[in-house]
């Protein structure tokens, strides 16, 4: 009995230490200019984002150890902002002579542009696992923007909390949509939309404003809420509970993704500033990714990571010592469990000295 015990005091103890596991980077490069910025990555760890090329900025999917370039509708920019486990790729890109910028998908070796809800400027922020698209339009008013869900070959305008802007930033399989609205009070309010019912999921204390950015496939939101005296703080929204981030560095915590084991990333700051450092949160505990790192890292900063995938490996922007913005891949070092596995061997433990006081 005393062997078992220490069996299992050991298997909990190797999930913890796979649970604090190091990270290695690995510089995504460019498509030969200076900078580049990771967006999103899936299962696969494919990652996309946008890169300044020869021709401006583009939209680029890392794939298989390669950056490729996915041009534009006819301009000069685009940016791959969103990628499902599917590999459907969702952005934005200028059209021929930079007249407007229109919502996209990439299919076929090209972009394709999906409309707009009467205005002539879209863009695409996020696409669900089954390949609707969610994002914002221009409409009919110039001065009138509003989140769409895009289905079907259909635009559907998901209104707002009763002022005149929103967008919708991600969307889950259950059809769960995610964003910020502003409000008959003029306040930027993080909202979701679920049966065509939009819902404000409000502030934190202290708060003025805050977004709702990202939704895993269980309907929890990840959220940042604008402080009057501090940062911005992040929260998850988990069907009514809200789990507050807290502060990294004393500077803020702005998340940008979540997994389906309830894992958080994004940057204590606003993006790409250069105090801004990237982190993981996980189970309450709030982590700067630059203490986590191996010396793979040496002579990198991680400003911000947007996105992490189901099996830990995360998406993110660092700055190298020439001061240069890269994409790069962080890849965990060891397995990381699963939350109910580290629960299911705490159970196994407890249970055992439960038995053997019953046995004593």
């Amino acid at each position: 009995m005393r062997r078992s015990i220490y069996l299992a005091i050991g298997l909990c103890a190797a999930q913890a230490a796979n649970a604090a596991a190091p990270y290695h980077l690995t510089d995504l490069g460019t498509l030969g200019g200076g900078n580049s910025h990771a967006m999103g990555i899936n299962i696969l760890n494919q990652v996309v984002g946008d890169s300044d090329s020869a021709t401006g900025l583009h939209g680029f999917l890392f794939s298989g150890g390669l950056m490729k370039d996915l041009g534009t509708l006819g301009g000069t920019k685009s940016t791959a902002a969103a990628i499902n486990d599917a590999g459907q790729i969702v952005g934005s890109s200028q059209t021929s002579g930079n007249s407007t910028q229109r919502a996209a998908i990439y299919t076929g070796g090209a972009w394709h542009d999906i409309g707009v809800l009467g205005g002539n400027w879209s863009q695409a922020n996020g696409i669900s696992p089954d390949g609707k698209i969610v994002g914002m339009s221009s409409t009919s008013n110039p001065s009138v923007y509003r989140p769409f869900l895009y289905s079907g070959g259909n635009m559907i305008n998901l209104g707002t909390l009763g002022g005149p802007f929103g967008y919708a930033l991600g969307m889950n399989a259950s059809g769960l949509v995610v964003g910020d609205s502003d409000t008959a009070a003029s306040q930027e309010h993080a909202m979701f939309v679920t049966g065509g019912v939009m819902t404000d999921i409000g502030v934190l204390p202290g708060g003025y404003g805050s977004t709702a950015y990202c939704v895993n496939a269980s309907g929890q939101i990840g959220c940042y809420s604008y402080q009057v005296n501090a940062g911005s703080e992040g929260f998850i929204y988990d069907h009514g509970a809200v789990t507050r981030l807290g502060l990294l560095n004393g500077v803020g915590s702005i998340i940008y993704g979540i997994n389906d084991n309830g894992d958080v990333v994004g940057a204590s700051d606003e993006r790409l500033k250069s105090d801004a450092r990237g982190f993981f949160w996980s189970h309450g505990v709030l982590k700067d990714l630059n203490t986590m790192m191996d010396s793979s890292a040496t002579g990198w900063t991680i400003l911000e990571a947007n996105g992490i995938n189901n099996n830990g490996y995360i998406s993110a922007t660092a700055v190298n010592r020439d001061g240069l913005h890269h994409a790069v891949l962080l890849s965990p070092t060891r397995a990381v469990p699963e939350p109910a596995s580290v629960v299911a061997i705490g159970t196994a433990i407890a249970c055992l000295f439960r038995r053997k006081r019953a046995l004593s």
